[in-house]
């Protein structure tokens, strides 16, 4: 018998308003990462691979993976790897390729292992065909459906970089608590909610000036949900920051300059660095004029015409 056999899809469930844990339809799959290795990603254009590292039988291969699964974590009390989700088409990342049953491992819940890829490894790892072996992802041919059973993580270690133009979409979950796959509980972004994520995420792309296009958080020259959270958590935590500021300039800047300080002032507030966030606060007129040097900084990346959109959220 098979090893995949001990962690078989179930039956799809006969009643429309309810899903079978062990049989959950395979649609989107995500790759889970920290805010600044997000920004990298977003930088470079795509997820880069690496080699497999962890007690898995690939460690000894010079096989270069990115790992994506459908898991999300909630009722786990939030992902180890990070805080920035991105959603890709399972269905779209399968074409053309090759699947291989790579191993389980006993966490809790035990994971199981996929390699996804254009090459040829049936030397090394067996071959799986989802629509006839039966294992924890099934593929349903008559309906164009494919499965897997929730009782486990499913991983998928897809082979070679993922370009980032084929995310669907890009949003925030919550970081464990207390797990961490880089830096374990010494992390400092373990615990931190998605809405505080999105922000210290759109803080650092301006910040750092990330092209930030890929995200498509822009429709029509307007703010889409992401966005406008990013926006409204951004906005919260500097008022928060700014309490106690003493305003020294009287003048207004120009725009270039008022631009350039809203973008230092949100660099400031992605490090979580409070003393330069207040010094370069103190120099502006006013509160008002800090957030909105902010706002004009976000517009002119997100290529919004009017930056009082963001204001008018």
């Amino acid at each position: 018998m098979h090893e995949w056999k001990k962690f078989k899809v179930g039956k799809p469930s006969a009643q429309r308003n309810w899903t079978e844990q062990s049989c959950q339809p395979l649609g989107i799959i995500y790759h889970v990462t920290h805010i600044q290795t997000a920004a990298r990603i977003l930088s470079d254009g795509r997820i880069k691979s690496g080699l497999v590292y962890d007690r898995s039988k690939l460690n000894t291969e010079r096989i270069q993976v990115v790992w994506l699964s459908p898991n999300d974590w909630l009722g786990a009390g939030g992902s180890r790897y990070g805080n920035i989700r991105l959603s890709f088409d399972f269905k779209s990342l399968l074409r053309g390729k090759n699947y291989y049953w790579v191993e389980s491992v006993a966490h809790n819940p035990p994971a199981v292992r996929f390699l996804v890829s254009d090459n040829d490894y049936a030397d090394i790892l067996t071959p799986y065909d989802p629509e006839v072996d039966k294992g924890p992802w099934w593929f349903d041919s008559r309906n164009g459906i494919h499965y897997w059973n929730g009782n486990f993580c499913l991983e998928i270690m897809l082979e070679g970089d993922v370009n980032l133009e084929w995310a669907s979409h890009i949003d925030s979950v919550k970081h464990h608590p207390k797990r961490c796959n880089i830096l374990k509980a010494s992390c400092p972004d373990c615990g931190m909610g998605p809405e505080l994520a999105i922000a210290r995420f759109l803080a650092m792309v301006v910040g750092l000036q990330v092209e930030p296009t890929q995200l498509k958080w822009v429709a029509d020259e307007y703010p889409e949900s992401e966005l406008q959270q990013g926006w409204v958590w951004v906005k919260s935590g500097l008022l928060k920051g700014l309490k106690g500021c003493g305003f020294t300039s009287s003048k207004p800047f120009l725009e270039g300059s008022t631009i350039a300080i809203g973008r230092a002032i949100l660099a400031a507030y992605s490090r979580r660095d409070l003393s330069e966030l207040k010094a370069l606060v103190e120099i502006m007129p006013s509160e008002k004029a800090a957030i909105k040097a902010c706002a004009k900084a976000i517009a002119k990346d997100f290529g919004i015409i009017n930056w009082k959109t963001l204001e008018d959220i």
